[in-house]
């Protein structure tokens, strides 16, 4: 039990994480920032204002930080902060998020906010569970982003039944490059009724004045558009 995060690492290198439980703070669990850092087969849960946030690289050269976050249970990171505080926070150039369960997440489970990041062989469900306009992976205002692939994830469960704008598994919003979208399987990736009787506005891959990018080869089933 802490009144901040339990880890805080600046400009490391090789810093390792493994087999921990971080839980009961009061932001964060973990944030740093660094290269060649794993956090692995760790479990993460209440935490008050998000659970990973990973930085490091040099974006205006597109150096990787060679980072990666892989097998671990990630959910209700929200206690206190209920938007914008995702599971993880991708703003490491060159990270590998790989294997892991996110989950119960009223906003975003994966905040993308850097270059040339793989989330694969990912779990990712009951996202965007009191929100609108969100995706569980979030990605929006900056169309330098490039190089995001996500691949081989099983997305079930998204959204909810308030109406708005919508909720999606994958949101690439307000001018992104969408990301190189393939081989996931969305089962219930986007809400499926609305109280309001309406036509849902929620899908699993939503583009809002997006450019470019590839979405190819994925299972979509049970989305209500």
């Amino acid at each position: 039990y802490t009144r901040n995060r339990a880890i805080d690492a600046a400009r490391v290198d090789n810093f390792v994480i493994d087999g921990c439980t971080v839980a009961h703070t009061s932001y964060n669990a973990i944030t740093i920032t660094g290269t060649n850092c794993v956090i692995k087969n760790s479990h993460i849960y209440d935490t008050a204002k998000g659970g990973i946030t990973i930085s490091g690289g040099d974006r205006a050269n597109l150096i990787s930080a060679n980072n990666v976050i892989e097998n671990n249970r990630i959910h209700d990171n929200t206690r206190i902060f209920k938007t914008y505080q995702p599971a993880i926070g991708a703003y490491s150039v060159g990270l590998i998020i790989r294997n892991n369960e996110l989950y119960n997440n009223p906003h975003e489970l994966i905040a993308i906010g850097s270059n040339d990041i793989i989330i694969e062989y990912n779990e990712i469900y009951n996202g965007v569970l009191e929100s609108a306009d969100m995706g569980a992976i979030y990605l929006g205002r900056d169309p330098s982003i490039l190089g995001i692939e996500i691949r081989y994830n099983y997305f079930h469960d998204i959204g909810n039944t308030y109406g708005g704008i919508g909720q999606q598994s994958i949101f690439s919003d307000d001018g992104n490059v969408v990301p190189y979208i393939h081989s996931n399987i969305f089962y219930r990736g986007s809400t499926t009724t609305e109280m309001s009787g309406l036509p849902s506005n929620s899908f699993p891959i939503k583009a809002h004045g997006s450019q470019f990018g590839l979405i190819e080869n994925n299972i979509i089933i049970d989305s209500p558009a």
